[in-house]
């Protein structure tokens, strides 16, 4: 799992979302911005993230 958040989301709590990617040995990136800042900051990231090769 990976997961990015933004520490001015105020739409899901950080605790929560540190927790899940803890439980689930992922990595988690955070920036200081708000939920939609988050995916528009790191949108190439994510998206080469998702279309990676990955053996399951």
């Amino acid at each position: 799992m990976h997961a990015w958040h933004g520490s001015e989301d105020e739409n899901t709590p950080l605790t929560p979302v540190r927790e899940l990617v803890e439980a689930t040995d992922g990595t988690l990136v955070t920036s200081e911005t708000d939920h939609l800042g988050t995916l528009l900051d790191h949108q190439r990231d994510v998206f080469e993230w998702l279309t990676a090769d990955r053996e399951t």
